[in-house]
């Protein structure tokens, strides 16, 4: 059966196994509906990790406290450099309540690996969240097949 995944070349062993064990972890909690996800899956993200996504200013601090409670906050500068606005957070709501499972991550090849999503339905919520969950681990998209054939990515 070919599902949907997010193709990419992974940039070290030690992200890559980082992503795995993530990966497995997420598949666990969903098939089981773990609750206060938040505070579990962001203890698998290293700061550097923790980077790559949009995090409050300190003028932002009081209202992000507000709307997500007693979790884990990094406060920025400055989030002018972001190339995208995914915070953490919305990124675990995505991944959790998606309408798909999890199968896993899977070698194509030398160095190239997908994360496989299989889709309950179509549309299923998207795999932006699944992206973002791959390049903040440090790998590089390849491509990318949401359920309507193969695209390449630059």
């Amino acid at each position: 059966m070919e599902y949907c995944y997010i193709e990419f070349e992974f940039c070290s062993h030690e992200s890559l196994s980082r992503l795995i064990e993530t990966t497995v972890k997420m598949q666990y909690d969903k098939e089981n509906n773990t609750e206060d996800i938040e505070n579990i899956w962001i203890k698998y993200f290293t700061e550097q990790e923790l980077d790559r996504f949009h995090w409050p200013t300190e003028e932002e601090y009081e209202v992000t406290r507000r709307l997500l409670g007693n979790v884990y906050i990094k406060i920025v500068p400055s989030n002018g450099d972001m190339k995208d606005e995914w915070d953490i957070y919305s990124m675990f709501e995505a991944i959790q309540r998606g309408d798909y499972d999890i199968i896993g991550v899977k070698q194509y090849g030398e160095m190239i690996y997908r994360l496989e999503i299989d889709p309950h339905s179509f549309p299923y919520g998207g795999i932006g969240s699944i992206k973002k969950l791959v390049t903040c681990y440090g790998h590089r998209v390849i491509a990318v097949d949401c359920g309507i054939g193969r695209i390449q990515e630059d």
